[in-house]
């Protein structure tokens, strides 16, 4: 099955946005704790060759092969949540590769939302975010070829399930609006009818002097110009 890691590297990173925003505003969280085991309702089943051992499942052997461990939080339909567990993988000082993936369905077919690096020691606690269609997952696991490579998931699980917390209603009393500062001069009272018509009147008796003041200069220009007569004798 070919992983897409950009997909996995996404659902991490979602995973950490979500914690940090739910941290930073505090949402309404449920908390669902559960067990991969017989006995708890969110487990169903588990398939290949793969160890009960008590408070984690174990996987370790000498050929190439895969199994799973199904599950389903009917709970999370239709909300954000972040599943928690914590797993191990090879000892400390081995590079085997081994394959630890975490599928999700809303029914349908199954989408790889994440994995564990396929090389190296691993020993930590996973906070995984999980779209709100999903409701059905299961661990796949594949073992290498060695003896020191080995696969161990602990049945402790826990799933934060998060909802918009309803906001408090307060009473806040309006601010008075300020009112409005006047003009420096009020001229509303003068744009009327009137006002319109004394405007029109004063702008043809200015147009009107303009126009007299620059026939006037131009008769004076023609009258200056004529032959001049010279006095002989």
């Amino acid at each position: 099955m070919k992983i897409d890691f950009r997909a996995v590297l996404l659902t991490s990173v979602m995973a950490i946005i979500l914690l940090s925003v739910c941290h930073a505003y505090q949402p309404q969280a449920t908390v669902i704790d559960f067990r991969l085991e017989e006995g708890d309702p969110h487990f169903i089943k588990y398939e290949g060759k793969i160890v009960d051992e008590g408070e984690y499942w174990y996987m370790n052997v000498n050929t190439e092969t895969t199994a799973q461990i199904l599950f389903g939080i009917p709970e999370k339909k239709g909300i954000d949540a972040v599943l928690v567990f914590t797993f191990s993988k090879d000892d400390p000082d081995s590079v085997g590769r081994d394959i630890f993936t975490l599928l999700a369905s809303s029914g349908g077919e199954y989408d790889a939302i994440w994995s564990a690096p396929e090389w190296g020691h691993v020993n930590k606690t996973a906070y995984i975010y999980i779209p709100p269609e999903y409701i059905y997952f299961r661990f796949l696991l594949s073992d290498g070829r060695n003896s020191y490579e080995y696969l161990k998931l602990n049945k402790d699980m826990q799933v934060m399930l998060f909802t918009n917390q309803t906001p408090t209603t307060t009473t806040v009393a309006p601010s008075p609006t300020p009112p409005t500062p006047p003009p420096l001069i009020d001229i509303t009272q003068f744009l009327n009818q009137d006002f319109f018509m004394i405007l029109t009147f004063v702008a043809t008796v200015v147009s009107a002097f303009l126009a007299y003041k620059i026939i006037k200069r131009g008769q004076k220009k023609v009258r200056g110009k004529g032959i001049k007569f010279e006095k002989y004798g």
